[in-house]
């Protein structure tokens, strides 16, 4: 099976975080928006993707894989993280979006002009 799920980690436990068209346009709007510049708006708008992201993965794992997996509530995880885990949230944030999408670029290298005999 392809790796498309990101994770974050929590108190010493793994979360799965999905990236989907069914959340992107939620996820993208949220990106969008100018969060104050104080670390603590701009952790709680990170809490909401996560948030969005570990229940698309819950879902995702249920259907796909036939597995329940744990997940934290948006309120559980204000209170554990800190405005000093916004690294920590956009990496997670920035893997998952990007291994969302790493699936629909398989492309091979152009054929360079000229090769085995071609001529100009």
């Amino acid at each position: 099976m392809e790796k498309r799920l990101g994770e974050i980690e929590l108190l010493g436990k793994k979360y799965p975080l999905n990236y989907s068209v069914r959340i992107s346009q939620d996820v993208d709007g949220i990106l969008s928006e100018k969060a104050a510049g104080d670390l603590a708006a701009i952790a709680r708008r990170d809490i909401r993707l996560i948030s969005l992201m570990m229940d698309d993965a819950k879902k995702y794992r249920r259907l796909i894989l036939g597995e329940e997996t744990e997940t934290l509530s948006r309120e559980q995880m204000e209170l554990i993280l800190t405005p000093a885990d916004v690294p920590k949230l956009e990496k997670a944030i920035s893997e998952t979006v990007s291994l969302g999408g790493m699936r629909f670029i398989e492309a091979a290298p152009p054929k360079k002009e000229g090769a085995e005999g071609t001529e100009k």
